[in-house]
């Protein structure tokens, strides 16, 4: 469980580190999207941002509460004797504070930054498929799939580049949330009488780190999902349009967007951002940790 708890912290620190060596190249992304779209739920994504960042202060508040009732806090304090009661508490917050930055906060914010484009992403193909949808078959020239297929295009090299510079940081948070989600668990059921202040700890790291993992998944899994539905009305159009308009010998523009491969983030290549991983990753996640409990 240390060394869980150790790597928990390490990597979050790490996927920053990488992501602010690679800001440049977040900064055009961010430049790209501005271009193409605004962004949707501005006020729910920084109300949520100031919930995440005000969470280590309310954890350290709450659990430094709860343990400086305690009659001997030495081992909270590295075995030392600070003296006066205040300066323990002071000692204990912080040490709880930096705890809680560290993970789950830092992975939090990265989530936050990762879903957000996600969702920016997934909200310029709706906006596509939209249109296509409202266009009726005889305004669906060949002059205006081809403005269609160059802004799918965009979204595209979007897609390729946010891919490119997040797909080890998210990699490293989603293992990070995955080892994290094994050593409470694990720590839970071994752990028979768990006393009130454990339990506290327990609840924040447990909402934070499963709500953290879900909804990476899930956000980042509605990306395929729309891609799909794009391609279904896409498809549709072309189709009526062909027995409508009754123009076999028009080009079948459609291919550029059928000839593409589905598009899917992954973490480092190693496994794909899809909804139908959910399962998987619980399942594994659940049978990894008794596995490891049972030796």
């Amino acid at each position: 469980m240390i060394s869980v708890f150790l790597i928990s912290c390490t990597l979050p620190a790490i996927s920053y580190h990488i992501v602010r060596c690679r800001g440049n190249q977040v900064a055009l992304l961010l430049q790209d999207l501005d271009q193409l779209s605004s962004v949707p739920y501005e006020k729910k994504i920084c109300l949520l941002m100031i919930i995440i960042c005000c969470m280590p202060f309310l954890y350290s508040i709450i659990v430094t509460t709860l343990y400086i009732t305690k009659t001997d806090t030495k081992d909270l304090i590295y075995g030392y004797d600070v003296g006066s009661s205040p300066l323990k508490t002071f000692v204990l917050g912080l040490k709880f504070f930096l705890y809680f930055f560290l993970h789950p906060t830092l992975n939090n914010l990265l989530a936050l930054l990762y879903c957000t484009i996600c969702m920016r992403c997934c909200s310029l193909i709706r906006n596509l498929k939209a249109e296509v949808m409202q266009c009726t078959f005889e305004r669906f020239t060949p002059l205006k799939q081809i403005d269609i297929i160059n802004r799918k295009e965009k979204v595209d090299s979007v897609l390729e580049s946010f891919e490119r510079i997040f797909s080890l940081p998210s990699f490293l948070m989603t293992v990070t949330n995955i080892l994290s989600c094994g050593s409470v668990l694990g720590s839970t059921i071994i752990d028979n009488d768990l006393q009130f202040h454990i339990l506290a700890q327990w609840m924040f790291h447990t909402t934070n780190i499963f709500g953290c993992l879900l909804t990476t998944f899930w956000i980042a899994g509605s990306i395929p999902i729309e891609l799909k539905e794009f391609k279904d009305a896409y498809y549709r159009k072309a189709c009526l349009r062909m027995l409508k308009a009754r123009i076999p010998e028009e080009s079948r523009l459609e291919r550029w967007v059928f000839d593409t491969p589905d598009f899917v983030l992954t973490g480092f290549g190693v496994f794909s951002y899809t909804r139908s991983s959910l399962l998987a990753v619980v399942g594994a996640l659940l049978t990894y940790t008794m596995l490891a409990i049972n030796k």
